[in-house]
């Protein structure tokens, strides 16, 4: 027997098996080879289900559909299959096949490897995603085993945070920096002139007192337990974005026109901060 043909006979259960799942041998959207696929089960604590994975030099990727209904939310698929508008809570996350971003909003994540389609229409995303969308708003854990093709899945236990923040005003925008002690699990509500973060299995310890420094732009910083509220005075927009090492939560604020947009002596693109290559920010200019 050949060396060719007894290759071809140790790869032809591999073969099989991606065939069944409906995932190539090589995606064709990103290029990388596919190393295993098949069924997978997913262990919630309480029940289990099944969905579809494949495994490729960049790490693994499960079927997201499923854990969509088990976990939470809402998915809204372009005609093609090529655009995901996942909504969770208020926020709306969006992905698809042969992108390796994240998007909410302005803040778009850069994800391990790309999202894979399968021939009959499903969606396979990496493991980080899951992270991004449900371990950081509803505060669940994902843990992949490869020796028994599993995905635990585990609600994390309620963490105690410190937190440290500071407020500067430099030319006209005041910049708010909120640090925790740990990256916390959140979500970020805009209401009326607030705005809000709520903490999602976490609570904050220490001195929760401490008042902000007087502004013209921010009226009060509310701390709680339960989080952080930003009180705004009248016509000023917040935008925010994240730094790490450590992690930060940054809110740049600012006099916006009777739209709620920015003003052309507020528009402030150039003096972003230098960010981890795994988040970057959209500054949309509304005069172009």
């Amino acid at each position: 027997m050949t060396a060719t043909r007894l290759k071809s006979l140790c790869l032809l259960p591999l073969l099989l098996a991606m065939t069944a799942v409906g995932i190539g041998a090589e995606d064709a959207e990103t290029g990388l080879p596919v190393l295993e696929s098949g069924a997978a089960a997913v262990d919630l604590g309480t029940r289990r289900l099944t969905v579809r994975y494949a495994v490729t030099v960049a790490g693994t990727l499960v079927e997201v559909r499923p854990l969509i209904d088990v976990l939470g939310g809402t998915v809204e698929v372009g005609p093609l299959g090529e655009s995901h508008e996942l909504t969770l809570n208020d926020r709306t996350f969006a992905f698809g096949p042969g992108s390796d971003a994240l998007t909410s909003g302005q803040e778009i994540t850069d994800l391990s490897q790309a999202a894979i389609a399968t021939g009959d229409g499903a969606t396979l995303v990496p493991l980080d995603l899951l992270d991004y969308v449900w371990g950081h708003n509803l505060g669940y854990e994902f843990t992949w085993n490869s020796a028994a093709r599993m995905l635990l899945v585990r609600h994390q236990p309620e963490r105690e945070l410190a937190l440290q923040f500071n407020l500067v005003h430099v030319q006209g925008v005041t910049t708010t920096v909120f640090q925790f002690s740990t990256r916390p699990r959140y979500r970020i509500r805009h209401f009326g002139r607030s705005v809000v973060i709520d903490l999602i299995g976490d609570r904050l310890v220490g001195d929760t007192t401490r008042s902000a420094p007087a502004d013209d732009l921010v009226r009060g910083i509310d701390l709680t337990p339960s989080g952080i509220r930003m009180r705004l005075a009248p016509g000023v927009v917040a935008e925010e974005y994240i730094l790490e090492s450590p992690f930060r939560l940054v809110f740049d604020i600012f006099r916006g026109d009777d739209r709620g947009t920015a003003t052309a002596a507020t528009q402030i693109p150039a003096r972003r901060r230098d960010r981890s290559p795994g988040i970057r920010t959209i500054v949309l200019d509304p005069g172009h």
